[in-house]
């Protein structure tokens, strides 16, 4: 898993829409979609790369994070579609098998490429403590991480470095009122696929 599984042309999107902030992508699965960001957490719920309005919307990361994916941790949301699109699957997550086919996430931006380590996935409210954002590393944030990882459904050997960058996925869930499921990952930093001369 040390390769970068993609090449995304960052130059192209960009031209096409500068809300382009990542690329988000999943071997063997539907997750396989540029992250956009708006300046709320609205724009993007219903509309395209391109523009168009569509209910199922786009991947797109909260509008109150920064947009280099360097707050202690970054929130990225997907519709669960019922022809299993976007975040569909995230709760698949929820079975140690399934978590163990499919331990890494991949991350992919314009300056960077991440493998998103995947430590802890489970159901909450959507007005949970789960949607904290956290602009720097601290006591806090390390009593958050050990909070996300006791949740878990699924059972993950990482170590969690304090001071790394982090994601969560967030999708709806049809549990309860307001469910959400998410997933938490550790961001790690990889060589990009390939460099331009």
């Amino acid at each position: 898993m040390g390769e970068v599984p993609v090449e995304v042309d960052f130059d192209e999107l960009l031209e096409a829409n500068p809300d382009v902030v990542g690329w988000i992508y999943c071997e063997d699965t539907i997750i396989n979609y540029p992250v956009l960001q708006g300046e709320d957490n609205s724009y993007y719920l219903h509309h395209t790369l391109d523009g168009t309005y569509v209910r199922t919307g786009s991947i797109f990361a909260d509008g109150n994070n920064r947009r280099d994916f360097q707050d202690a941790n970054t929130i990225i949301y997907g519709h669960h579609t019922k022809d299993v699109f976007m975040f569909a699957t995230l709760d698949y997550w929820a079975e140690q098998k399934y978590y163990e086919e499919h331990p890494v996430i991949w991350l992919l931006t314009p300056t960077q490429d991440y493998k998103i380590v995947l430590f802890s996935g489970y159901h909450t409210s959507a007005y949970s403590d789960t949607y904290q954002i956290f602009s720097e590393p601290g006591e806090a944030f390390a009593e958050y991480l050990a909070a996300c990882r006791e949740q878990s459904d699924f059972q993950a050997d990482v170590e969690l470095d304090e001071n790394a960058k982090y994601v969560l996925l967030s999708t709806c869930a049809y549990v309860f009122t307001d469910a959400r499921y998410v997933l938490h990952g550790m961001l790690v930093p990889v060589e990009k696929a390939c460099f331009k001369e």
